[in-house]
């Protein structure tokens, strides 16, 4: 586990994107990660599959067994987040390989081409209506 433990997109803290999901309207939610999953709850994945625990102010739906469940906390697999982080000082960006756009006082760089557009507008929503970025 130690050699998936270091290439986990994301960490505790950060705030990330849900970028892939079973339920469309849990794309492009802001949540906070806030430590691994312990795995006790009611939603559970594969313990082979690294999963966070995680919290957002819109509601997450999950339906396991054909119940479903709805909340502001609950896990989310690695691979299906995407950190939202401030570029390091060092680090030259390639504008051909990633997106960028300005906000607040951070540089938000997402790999936009791996959303639809119907996709990156509801991460851009999610943005404003967390307060990350100015209503337009």
């Amino acid at each position: 586990m130690d050699q998936k433990m270091n290439n986990l997109r994301c960490k505790p803290g950060d705030l990330a994107v849900v970028i892939d999901a079973k339920y469309k309207r849990n794309l492009g939610i802001i949540v906070k990660v806030i430590e691994m999953d312990d795995r006790t709850g009611p939603v559970r994945y594969a313990l082979e599959t690294p999963v966070w625990l995680a919290e957002s102010q819109k509601a997450i739906t999950w339906v396991v067994n054909g119940t479903r469940y709805s909340s502001n906390r609950g896990p989310i697999p690695d691979a299906q987040l995407q950190p939202i982080r401030g570029a390091p000082k060092e680090q030259t960006l390639q504008r051909e390989a990633v997106v960028q756009r300005h906000c607040g006082t951070f540089l938000l760089r997402e790999g936009l081409s791996r959303m639809t557009l119907g996709q990156q507008k509801g991460f851009f929503k999610s943005l404003e209506e967390g307060g990350f970025l100015p209503a337009v």
